[in-house]
């Protein structure tokens, strides 16, 4: 088992080079939001490791915060998609193009 310290290590450099590649995408996890939807207030608060933890005064806003987390934790995923459809395309074609010998004048 990896103490967790290790762990936090290994999860903030890895966050840190998914920052490099792709910029500021990665989810708000400091500061204030003032969101339509909620009637009271709620407070996404995440561990070390990113796991996130919601407090709302009611069932209703809990649930907002959760889907609210959920979809800041799943952007990535939604991002990184269409990449790899790109690269997934790519490979296909040159295979298709080695398999036909074609071949540039």
């Amino acid at each position: 088992m990896i103490p967790v310290a290790t762990e936090w290590v290994v999860v903030n450099t890895v966050r840190s080079l998914m920052q490099m590649v792709l910029g500021k995408r990665l989810p708000i996890t400091a500061g204030t939001l003032e969101l339509a939807g909620v009637s009271g207030p709620v407070r996404i608060s995440r561990d070390a490791l990113g796991v996130a933890y919601v407090n709302a005064d009611s069932d209703t806003d809990a649930w907002f915060g959760l889907g609210f987390a959920h979809g800041q934790d799943r952007a990535f995923q939604l991002e990184s998609i269409p990449l790899s459809i790109a690269w997934s395309q790519l490979k296909l074609a040159t295979t298709v193009v080695d398999t036909l010998e074609i071949r540039p004048e």
